[in-house]
């Protein structure tokens, strides 16, 4: 059922079923000793899943560790006061890949002196699914206090330049890896679901995000 319509209950519309290999990127970071992860997801073109290889697992990092990409865009969104921890990619689809880890040393290049780290700026993500399993969000924390006036943020420049990296293919040497959003085959689908991303906007309201316990997950 909706909110606004108590009544009606909403269909939830599985993902499509991946036509390739599914990547799995995670950002770690620290702010306050506490561990932040973001979390993209990449499909190759090709062919049916179950064959993913280090070969995938590189191009993508190649493509996230390129200048003006994923990585550059990322770190000039977050405070100063965030530290850099590493990048791991593994592969739902081929679960017998091993992980593969980049040590990632430096702090973010936006404003210091952050909110509360129960605070974050949300980008909302969305495929052309209808229904909950169709949007998907990343939340960053550390937002500068000079961005912030009465829980809006006033400089979105660092974000919205997110944007268009998160949207964008990745381009290697034996396949293209396409953005977008990933469910694991349980629940409603019961099957692993993919589907590209339609848009990608920023919330100009903060939004409120989960804290760990300090130290955990380290």
């Amino acid at each position: 059922m909706s909110k606004a319509h108590p009544t009606r209950v909403e269909k939830n519309f599985p993902l499509p079923i991946p036509t390739g290999d599914v990547y799995r990127v995670r950002i770690y970071g620290l702010i306050e000793g506490q561990m932040t992860c973001s979390v993209f997801h990449y499909m190759d073109d090709l062919g049916p899943p179950g064959f993913g290889d280090i070969d995938g697992q590189g191009e993508i990092l190649d493509g996230i560790n390129a200048a003006g990409g994923l990585k550059d865009k990322y770190t000039a969104a977050m405070s100063a006061d965030w530290q850099w921890s590493k990048i791991s990619i593994d592969c739902p689809t081929t679960p017998s890949l091993a992980t593969q880890t980049l040590n990632v040393s430096g702090t973010g290049s936006n404003h210091p002196d952050h909110a509360p780290t129960f605070t974050a700026v949300m980008l909302q993500k969305k495929t052309p699914v209808k229904g909950k399993c169709g949007r998907g969000h990343v939340s960053l924390p550390g937002v500068p206090v000079q961005s912030i006036l009465a829980s809006q943020v006033t400089d979105l420049i660092p974000y919205t330049d997110l944007v268009p990296v998160i949207m964008a293919k990745i381009i290697g040497t034996t396949s293209s890896y396409t953005p977008g959003l990933f469910s694991r085959g349980i629940k409603t689908a019961k099957k692993d679901g993919f589907s590209p991303y339609s848009q990608v906007t920023v919330r100009k309201l903060l939004t409120t995000v989960r804290r760990r316990v300090i130290g955990r997950g380290k």
